[in-house]
C-alpha cells in the first residue's frame, strides 16, 4: 500500500528548488513514484504567488492527477 503525504507550500517549493531546507525524509517522500502525494489548492496558489513575484527560483511544472 502506498504511503500518503499532504504537501504544503514549503514542502513543495523547497523540493522544486532543490533547497537543503528540505529535510530527508519528506525528499525521499516526494520522490518516491509509489507515494500518493496530495497538494491543497491553497498551498499551490501560494507557490505560484511566490514565483511570479520572483520570490523563489524554481522551473514552471505540471501537475498530473492520478486515481
Amino acid at each position: 500500500m502506498a504511503s500518503e503525504f499532504v504537501v504544503d507550500a514549503h514542502a513543495l517549493i523547497w523540493f522544486l528548488e532543490g533547497n537543503a531546507r528540505l529535510g530527508q525524509a519528506a525528499k525521499l517522500a516526494m520522490e518516491d513514484p509509489s507515494s500518493a502525494l496530495h497538494l491543497p489548492i491553497i498551498a499551490l496558489a501560494e507557490a505560484c504567488w511566490l514565483w511570479r513575484r520572483n520570490d523563489v527560483r524554481f522551473r514552471p511544472f505540471k501537475i498530473c492527477c492520478v486515481r
